[in-house]
């Protein structure tokens, strides 16, 4: 039997919901099976498994704790400026792969950080990395053709995906 499910959470009342029994051989459990053993989805989640993470999320959170340690408390005014604090910090670092890529991209050495808010503008000057952007680099260049390229190519070959004539043309000329 699958578990009890708990609603109502955050609005101070709680039921329980009980769900009928998976059994064996149901179309309900066959579809389950049909869906988690297909080869393609097993062969997709591979590939993701390698490039999706929560590490922005984790980030956040670390983040949020250098500002407002668990074990210390804090009144409501603290905790909603620690808050902000922590947030603009965030923020400043979450597009930094993306600012740095474009910048090389566009033979930048610096570009501009603006943070607007209603009672003031904030200008900041973001200067390249080239260290860091060559390692991303390489990150990007081992993912394209470690993984998307045999991928692609395997797909081609299956017939799961179509090229535009224009496209084919170009590497039978």
């Amino acid at each position: 039997m699958l578990p009890t499910v708990m609603s109502g959470l955050g609005t101070g009342t709680t039921t329980n919901v009980h769900t009928s029994p998976l059994t064996r051989q149901s179309k309900q459990h066959n579809s389950l099976v049909k869906t988690v053993t297909d080869k393609l989805l097993l062969k997709d989640l591979d590939h993701l498994t390698e490039c999706v993470h929560t590490t922005t999320l984790e980030v956040y959170h670390s983040m949020y704790l250098k500002y407002l340690p668990k074990r210390t408390h804090f009144g409501y005014d603290v905790m909603v400026h620690a808050s902000m604090l922590a947030a603009l910090d965030h923020n400043n670092n979450v597009n930094k792969e993306q600012t740095q890529l474009t910048m090389m991209c566009l033979g930048l050495q610096s570009c501009k950080l603006v943070i607007w808010t209603p009672s003031e503008d904030i200008e900041l000057e973001i200067p390249f990395d080239k260290h860091n952007t060559d390692a991303q680099v390489q990150q990007l260049q081992n993912f394209f053709f470690v993984h998307m390229v045999p991928r692609l190519a395997d797909d081609f070959a299956d017939k799961k995906i179509h090229l535009c004539p224009t496209y084919l043309q170009m590497f039978n000329a």
